[in-house]
Protein backbone atom coordinates (compact mmCIF):
# COMPACT_ATOMS: atom_id res chain seq x y z
CA UNK A 1 0.00 0.00 0.00
CA UNK A 2 1.14 3.53 -0.76
CA UNK A 3 1.32 6.57 1.45
CA UNK A 4 -1.82 7.87 -0.35
CA UNK A 5 -3.69 4.62 0.44
CA UNK A 6 -2.80 4.99 4.12
CA UNK A 7 -3.92 8.62 4.12
CA UNK A 8 -7.21 7.76 2.41
CA UNK A 9 -7.83 5.04 5.00
CA UNK A 10 -7.30 7.53 7.82
CA UNK A 11 -9.75 9.98 6.23
CA UNK A 12 -12.38 7.29 5.66
CA UNK A 13 -12.25 6.23 9.30
CA UNK A 14 -13.55 9.73 10.12
CA UNK A 15 -16.07 10.00 7.27
CA UNK A 16 -17.80 6.62 7.09
CA UNK A 17 -21.09 6.08 8.86
CA UNK A 18 -21.80 3.01 11.01
CA UNK A 19 -22.32 0.00 8.73
CA UNK A 20 -21.04 1.79 5.63
CA UNK A 21 -18.64 -0.30 3.57
CA UNK A 22 -16.07 0.85 1.02
CA UNK A 23 -16.52 -0.94 -2.31
CA UNK A 24 -13.95 0.88 -4.48
CA UNK A 25 -11.51 3.79 -4.27
CA UNK A 26 -9.52 5.71 -6.89
CA UNK A 27 -7.64 8.88 -7.64
CA UNK A 28 -9.52 11.06 -10.14
CA UNK A 29 -9.34 14.54 -11.61
CA UNK A 30 -11.75 17.12 -12.97
CA UNK A 31 -10.03 18.69 -15.94
CA UNK A 32 -10.75 19.87 -19.46
CA UNK A 33 -11.39 17.35 -22.21
CA UNK A 34 -8.66 15.78 -24.29
CA UNK A 35 -8.82 18.34 -27.12
CA UNK A 36 -8.36 21.19 -24.65
CA UNK A 37 -5.52 19.29 -22.99
CA UNK A 38 -3.77 18.96 -26.35
CA UNK A 39 -4.21 22.66 -27.05
CA UNK A 40 -2.85 23.56 -23.62
CA UNK A 41 0.06 21.15 -24.20
CA UNK A 42 0.04 19.99 -20.59
CA UNK A 43 1.33 23.34 -19.37
CA UNK A 44 0.79 25.36 -16.25
CA UNK A 45 -2.64 26.52 -17.43
CA UNK A 46 -3.87 22.90 -17.56
CA UNK A 47 -2.42 22.28 -14.10
CA UNK A 48 -4.35 25.28 -12.76
CA UNK A 49 -7.61 24.07 -14.33
CA UNK A 50 -7.29 20.59 -12.84
CA UNK A 51 -8.97 19.64 -9.56
CA UNK A 52 -7.85 16.43 -7.82
CA UNK A 53 -10.02 14.03 -5.80
CA UNK A 54 -9.90 10.80 -3.91
CA UNK A 55 -13.04 9.03 -5.19
CA UNK A 56 -14.69 6.46 -2.94
CA UNK A 57 -17.74 4.33 -3.68
CA UNK A 58 -19.45 2.81 -0.66
CA UNK A 59 -22.65 0.86 -0.29
CA UNK A 60 -24.34 4.22 0.51
CA UNK A 61 -22.46 7.08 -1.08
CA UNK A 62 -20.22 8.22 -3.88
CA UNK A 63 -17.71 10.43 -2.07
CA UNK A 64 -15.21 12.82 -3.63
CA UNK A 65 -12.56 14.07 -1.21
CA UNK A 66 -11.01 17.18 -2.73
CA UNK A 67 -7.23 17.34 -2.53
CA UNK A 68 -4.41 19.03 -4.39
CA UNK A 69 -2.33 17.55 -7.17
CA UNK A 70 1.44 17.27 -6.90
CA UNK A 71 3.08 19.41 -9.57
CA UNK A 72 5.87 16.93 -10.32
CA UNK A 73 4.18 13.53 -10.10
CA UNK A 74 0.56 14.49 -10.82
CA UNK A 75 -0.47 12.34 -7.85
CA UNK A 76 -2.66 13.43 -4.96
CA UNK A 77 -1.30 15.31 -1.98
CA UNK A 78 -2.24 14.20 1.50
CA UNK A 79 -4.87 16.91 2.02
CA UNK A 80 -8.62 16.98 2.61
CA UNK A 81 -9.98 20.23 1.21
CA UNK A 82 -13.63 19.22 1.51
CA UNK A 83 -16.18 16.60 0.51
CA UNK A 84 -18.73 16.12 -2.20
CA UNK A 85 -21.08 13.23 -1.57
CA UNK A 86 -23.91 11.69 -3.55
CA UNK A 87 -26.46 9.11 -2.50
CA UNK A 88 -25.76 5.95 -4.54
CA UNK A 89 -29.49 5.44 -5.00
CA UNK A 90 -29.37 8.52 -7.26
CA UNK A 91 -26.74 6.98 -9.56
CA UNK A 92 -28.52 5.97 -12.75
CA UNK A 93 -25.58 5.11 -14.96
CA UNK A 94 -21.80 5.26 -15.12
CA UNK A 95 -20.20 5.51 -18.53
CA UNK A 96 -16.54 5.41 -19.50
CA UNK A 97 -14.85 7.02 -22.46
CA UNK A 98 -11.44 8.04 -23.71
CA UNK A 99 -8.47 5.89 -24.61
CA UNK A 100 -5.10 4.69 -23.32
CA UNK A 101 -4.33 6.32 -20.00
CA UNK A 102 -6.62 9.33 -20.48
CA UNK A 103 -10.01 7.88 -19.60
CA UNK A 104 -13.07 9.54 -18.11
CA UNK A 105 -16.04 8.36 -16.10
CA UNK A 106 -19.39 10.11 -16.13
CA UNK A 107 -21.73 9.53 -13.21
CA UNK A 108 -25.32 10.24 -14.34
CA UNK A 109 -27.55 11.24 -11.44
CA UNK A 110 -31.33 11.05 -11.16
CA UNK A 111 -31.36 14.50 -9.55
CA UNK A 112 -28.78 17.05 -10.56
CA UNK A 113 -26.08 17.29 -13.18
CA UNK A 114 -23.82 14.45 -14.27
CA UNK A 115 -20.34 14.38 -12.75
CA UNK A 116 -17.45 13.70 -15.16
CA UNK A 117 -13.98 12.98 -13.84
CA UNK A 118 -10.83 11.70 -15.51
CA UNK A 119 -9.03 8.62 -14.33
CA UNK A 120 -5.62 7.19 -15.15
CA UNK A 121 -6.03 3.43 -14.67
CA UNK A 122 -2.34 2.74 -15.35
CA UNK A 123 -1.08 4.95 -12.53
CA UNK A 124 -1.31 3.42 -9.09
CA UNK A 125 -1.44 6.38 -6.70
CA UNK A 126 -4.40 4.60 -5.08
CA UNK A 127 -4.29 0.80 -5.18
CA UNK A 128 -7.86 0.30 -6.45
CA UNK A 129 -7.87 2.83 -9.29
CA UNK A 130 -7.90 0.26 -12.11
CA UNK A 131 -10.61 -1.84 -10.40
CA UNK A 132 -12.70 1.31 -9.84
CA UNK A 133 -12.58 2.07 -13.54
CA UNK A 134 -13.33 -1.50 -14.62
CA UNK A 135 -15.93 -2.57 -12.05
CA UNK A 136 -18.00 0.46 -10.99
CA UNK A 137 -19.93 0.85 -14.29
CA UNK A 138 -21.02 -2.81 -14.15
CA UNK A 139 -21.87 -2.55 -10.46
CA UNK A 140 -24.30 0.28 -11.25
CA UNK A 141 -25.66 -1.19 -14.52
CA UNK A 142 -26.33 -4.61 -13.01
CA UNK A 143 -28.36 -3.17 -10.14
CA UNK A 144 -25.99 -4.64 -7.53
CA UNK A 145 -25.15 -1.21 -6.13
CA UNK A 146 -28.84 -0.32 -5.75
CA UNK A 147 -29.39 -3.65 -4.02
CA UNK A 148 -26.52 -2.99 -1.60
CA UNK A 149 -27.89 0.49 -0.92
CA UNK A 150 -31.33 -0.95 -0.23
CA UNK A 151 -29.85 -3.41 2.26
CA UNK A 152 -27.90 -0.65 4.02
CA UNK A 153 -31.06 0.86 5.53
CA UNK A 154 -30.12 4.47 6.20
CA UNK A 155 -31.82 7.83 6.28
CA UNK A 156 -31.91 10.02 3.19
CA UNK A 157 -28.90 12.30 2.98
CA UNK A 158 -28.37 15.58 1.20
CA UNK A 159 -27.27 15.35 -2.44
CA UNK A 160 -24.06 17.27 -1.90
CA UNK A 161 -22.36 18.58 1.19
CA UNK A 162 -19.55 21.09 1.13
CA UNK A 163 -16.48 20.58 3.28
Amino acid sequence: MSQQDDYLGSQLSQILQPGEQVLHAAYMRRQPGLLMQILLVGGLFLFLLTKAYFAVLTNRRLIFIRTEMSFWSGGPKLLNLGLEQYDVRQLQRVTVSGFANNRSMTFDMANGPAQTLRISPWFKQIAGTKAFFEQVPNLVASGQLAQLAGQAGYAQMPQQAGG
